[in-house]
């Protein structure tokens, strides 16, 4: 293998590494707060330190990573300011692009999830109907933003998403919220496809005002959660 085939492959495997443990950060499978072990990942991955340390940098640089002086990387804690930051943000940009679309709002490919109420349920099923219907409001919500024919605009709004993907799909969990927020969504979805820009903006802020003020209570959950469970790597003080 030649030098350059070289860097390609580490290339390829920071970006595989990156993807994954993107993922694991956003389901909170790797919760906030946790410490980021190099040597440890790079043994789980079957890689070298390189792809990883590169992986952990991309990482820091999205916001989602945070370098403590003296302790290394861990997963950045998520704060109701942030929260409520990443939503503010997400809803100006719909905003914007409902405004000023330079785009037909496209409906296909979406599919509207029935919100049902979960209580009652399984576990597993409820679980199901709150995936589902979190996957259709994030596509929505990109499929509004794209309305803009800014890539950029598009790409923001997916950050901001998948930094509060895992407060949204709690908050879900809530079969009453689920029900209120269901309905809200169908009416966006209807006021956009017959062009009722005024309409559909009432929807947003309908929606940024339900949002913001259950922030705390989340957060405060999670934070609970996470003193609760077993961290998934060990801690530099172990």
């Amino acid at each position: 293998m030649t030098e350059e085939e070289g860097g390609q492959a580490d290339r390829g495997l920071s970006s595989a590494i990156y993807q994954r443990l993107r993922n694991l950060i956003i389901k909170h499978e790797i919760p906030a707060g946790q410490r980021l072990d190099t040597r440890r990942l790079a043994e789980a991955f079957a890689v070298s330190s390189g792809p990883v340390r590169d992986a952990i940098n991309r990482l820091t640089g999205e916001a989602l990573v945070q370098h403590v002086a003296s302790r290394g990387y861990f997963v950045r804690p998520i704060s109701e300011v942030d929260l409520i930051e990443a939503h503010e943000m997400i809803f100006m940009v719909l905003r914007h692009a409902v405004l000023f679309p330079r785009r037909p709002f496209e409906t296909v490919g979406l599919q509207m999830a029935a919100a049902q109420r979960v209580a009652g349920v399984l576990p597993d099923a409820a679980e199901e109907i709150v995936k589902q219907y979190t996957f259709f409001k994030e596509t929505l919500f990109e499929r509004i933003a794209g309305l803009s024919g800014n890539a950029t605009a598009v790409a923001f709004t997916r950050h901001c998403l998948d930094r509060t993907h895992y407060v949204r799909t709690r908050d879900l969990l809530d079969p009453l919220h689920l029900e209120a927020v269901g309905g809200l969504m169908e009416e966006l979805l209807q006021n956009l496809t017959i062009g009722e820009r005024e309409r559909a903006l009432l929807v947003l802020e309908t929606l940024l005002d339900r949002k913001l003020p259950r922030l705390s209570v989340l957060v405060a959950q999670i934070e609970n959660q996470i003193l609760a469970q077993d961290l998934l790597f060990g801690d530099l003080d172990d």
